[in-house]
């Protein structure tokens, strides 16, 4: 009796022990056209059935990230970036037990128009509730010793330059708009000693709350905010207080 209890609960050790292989991974690799690596760059991969089988990760120094104890399924890949154009793969299936690595995806430059889509950093990536269409969009303002400025005015604009959201910075300098539909937008930061600064080139996923680095704010020489008396020589403007 002993020794069949001994053996059944070494069947059950073996079987918890070996869950793990009915899973699968995939290897993938992001290259730009000059052939070099992309690295830190968001890759989301989501179940084309189930909406809840969601996964994120962020490539490394050589541009490569590896998912890990994948449910046999078929998934979507998704890159998020901000200086390269996202690259979707559909019907990308992965069976149980299967170490499947994708040859190196090259993703074209440039994610929207706008120089200043390029100087953008994608900070992060957070994902939100299941089945969620809606996104969210989240950054900082700072001044230009990098302290963050509250009480910032922060508009949001789509498209034909309407402005789809009003917020202001909170005492660590952050913004956050919710509820965003999928797509490319600009931030308007208006300090209320600080020029003026529109960026462009932000993106919104479904189900994502990206996270994208600080806006620099420069101040006013003055107390004079007008734009059209900035001084462009900036030696003449004298002493400039910060916050």
């Amino acid at each position: 009796m002993l020794r069949r209890m001994a053996e059944g609960a070494l069947l059950l050790a073996f079987a918890a022990g070996t869950g793990s292989c009915f899973a699968g991974s995939l290897a993938i690799s992001l290259i730009d056209q000059s052939g070099a690596s992309i690295a830190d760059a968001i890759v989301l991969l989501q179940s084309e059935s189930d909406s809840s089988r969601r996964y994120l990760g962020r490539t490394n120094g050589v541009g490569t990230y590896k998912f890990l104890n994948l449910p046999e399924d078929t998934y979507r890949l998704d890159t998020i970036t901000s200086m390269f154009r996202d690259r979707p793969i559909r019907a990308l299936h992965i069976s149980a037990e299967e170490e499947r690595a994708l040859a190196p995806l090259e993703l074209e430059a440039g994610l929207s128009a706008g120089c200043d889509a390029l100087s953008l950093d994608l900070r992060d990536g957070i994902l939100l509730a299941a089945g969620t269409e809606a996104g969210a969009l989240a950054g900082a303002v700072v001044n230009r010793k990098d302290k963050p400025i509250a009480n910032v005015a922060v508009e949001l604009s789509c498209e034909e330059d309407r402005i789809c959201g009003q917020t202001r910075t909170n005492a660590k300098g952050e913004f956050l708009f919710r509820g965003l539909k999928p797509g490319h937008y600009s931030v308007i930061a208006k300090g209320a000693r600080h020029y003026s600064l529109t960026k462009e080139g932000f993106v919104v996923r479904a189900g994502l709350r990206l996270v994208y680095g600080s806006i620099e704010l420069e101040s006013c020489g003055w107390g004079d905010c007008n734009p059209a008396h900035r001084r462009k020589d900036p030696k003449f403007l004298g002493q400039i207080c910060e916050d």
